[in-house]
């Protein structure tokens, strides 16, 4: 193989770039060709890393639990106090977030265990420790904590998407308002 040519993973890469582009823009994948055509690749090239749409979509949405699940690991949750931690959250989040967002709109049930463990796992993780240290209110559950701040998440997503806030404003709104509404009254 020549030094310059592409490897396997970067042409997946760039079929799967391609296929989120055709999604973002047409709302689904009209067809396996313009996929190909826009990864620069042949069809037949698309098909031998992904045999059906179905498969596709899969990829592209294992590709974002991949991207969080790096933005998560390089975030030191463990290292920061809750606060911080749960900012460092909501950047990850929106950050990938906003370029999976078309993903992250078609939950597929074949992902869900790996989505809860990989991307929700650090999550839940933090706000247990919020719950713990008593950073967070006791008169919220850890579920309640964790359905409210995806709501947040999501709106922060949609502002985004709608082009009404940068990654950076939008996720600090998440935590604004997360930490606003679920700290302790004398930590507010």
């Amino acid at each position: 193989m020549l030094p310059d040519s592409p490897t396997p993973d970067r042409v997946r890469r760039a079929i799967i770039d391609a296929a989120l582009v055709e999604l973002r823009e047409h709302g689904e994948i009209t067809n396996m060709a313009a996929v190909a055509t826009r990864a620069g690749v042949s069809r037949a090239t698309v098909y031998n890393h992904c045999a059906s749409r179905e498969e596709l979509l899969r990829a592209m949405t294992l590709a974002a639990i991949d991207a969080v699940e790096a933005q998560l690991r390089g975030a030191d949750l463990d290292r920061v106090d809750v606060p911080e931690a749960i900012a460092r959250l909501s950047r990850a989040l929106v950050t990938c977030g906003t370029e999976y967002a078309v993903t992250m709109t078609r939950p597929q049930d074949t992902e869900h265990e790996e989505t809860v463990a990989r991307v929700w796992a650090p999550v839940a993780a933090v706000l247990a420790r919020g719950l713990a240290d008593g950073t967070l209110a006791p008169r919220f559950s850890a579920e309640q904590l964790a359905s409210a701040y995806w709501g947040l998440i999501s709106g922060s997503l949609r502002l985004t998407a709608e082009g009404e806030a940068g990654v950076e404003t939008a996720a600090a709104l998440a935590t604004s308002v997360f930490l606003g509404g679920t700290r302790r009254a004398d930590l507010r």
